[in-house]
């Protein structure tokens, strides 16, 4: 394993608008022997947004770019799911309905070079997101415009349907996108984030007698992942705020951004919240013959036992292991009841959104107890 390096970008987002969708142009680089993992870290929150335009009210000035046609129909994209690829999103559990409904897509999108619109080598593009909304933080109750029509809600639940709503925005509407470099992505997922966080059409609650900091106006984690596939290699991308973990899964390694004794706190300031749209970013190269799993879910896995990780890890693989891939999602689902009704768990929300990079019948080199590393 190569030591990590720092990938940064000085582009702000306003001189990134117009290449975002017409001049995306990503290089990969040759698969190596051992994956490489760089990206950028986000540490000064606060810094970061003041340097970014138009934060201040939440509103954005400008809107996300997007084609009036959506993937169904369009040359440029097609659905993917052969060659043992697959994906998996499945509500395991529904305790206080502040998670969003889970995503994930494998497409292949004719990549874009250069502003005359030509067309270069296809890239096979996975995707999964979840978004957890914070029901602590967030736990305050507002009247708003919910699937046409009113409603009282909590802002946590909110919250998690737009950040959802904000993924979706660019993987079904935009999926080129994620055929870029790894700054490109994630500000492409942070812009589409304001965005529909700024079309939020709620009643202001009335000031809380608590001065508490965890207090904030809207909040929820976001874990996001895009496989990057070509003949050079796979890329793995992954853009995380908050406790939801994602998982990469690997024959030789497992890679997570789960950090254990993460506290509400911690997670309170560094989630999704109004005026506050920043994702960590992290990158992770493979050889292109390289199986990958890729799972985000919410922290409801983490939930099911003591040993939070190990059995996360073990619950996940379990499922997916020899099992074909349309009943990975029930069978994950009926070993999460199971736990339930023995009592042995922790119940809360707990989404999932896989998706398989491999060839049929790969999933068996998958091991939990191979070595971890964490993405931190």
């Amino acid at each position: 394993m190569t030591t990590p390096k720092e990938h940064i970008s000085h582009n702000p987002i306003g001189t990134m608008l117009i290449t975002l969708y017409y001049a995306i142009n990503i290089i990969m680089e040759d698969g190596a022997d051992a994956p490489k993992l760089t990206g950028k870290l986000i540490t000064d929150r606060k810094a970061t947004d003041a340097a970014k335009p138009d934060v201040g009210d939440g509103r954005l000035r400008g809107s996300l770019m997007r084609p009036k046609d959506s993937v169904a129909g369009r040359p440029d994209v097609k659905e993917v799911l052969q060659d043992g690829n697959f994906v998996v999103e499945k509500v395991l559990n529904v305790e206080h309905d502040e998670d969003g409904l889970p995503i994930a897509r494998s497409l292949e999108v004719d990549r874009v070079r250069g502003l005359s619109g030509t067309l270069a080598r296809k890239t096979k593009i996975g995707f999964v997101s979840v978004a957890d909304g914070l029901g602590g933080a967030g736990s305050r109750h507002v009247m708003a415009d919910i699937d046409g029509t009113r409603q009282e809600r909590t802002m946590a639940y909110i919250a998690a349907r737009k950040a959802q709503e904000a993924a979706r925005n660019v993987v079904d509407a935009n999926p080129q996108i994620l055929t870029g470099t790894l700054d490109e992505v994630r500000e492409s997922l942070e812009l589409s984030i304001r965005d529909s966080f700024s079309t939020i059409n709620a009643e202001e609650p009335p000031p809380s007698p608590l001065k508490s900091k965890l207090l904030k106006d809207y909040p929820t984690t976001f874990s996001s992942a895009v496989v990057q596939e070509t003949e050079a290699g796979k890329r793995v991308m992954l853009f995380w705020t908050g406790d939801s973990p994602l998982f990469v899964f690997t024959p030789d390694r497992i890679y997570s951004t789960y950090t254990p004794g993460a506290g509400d706190a911690v997670m309170g300031e560094e989630a999704i919240h109004r005026d506050h749209y920043v994702l960590n970013a992290q990158q992770l190269d493979f050889p292109p013959d390289t199986p990958l799993l890729v799972v985000a879910a919410s922290d409801g896995v983490l939930k099911l036992g003591a040993q939070e990780f190990e059995l996360a890890k073990e619950f996940i693989l379990e499922g997916v292991k020899n099992n074909p891939p349309d009943e990975i999602g029930e069978q994950l689902r009926a070993s999460y009841q199971a736990r339930k009704e023995l009592g042995s768990i922790e119940l809360d929300d707990t989404t999932i959104a896989i998706v398989g990079s491999m060839k049929p019948g790969e999933t068996a080199s998958l091991n939990s107890e191979s070595p971890i590393q964490t993405i931190a």
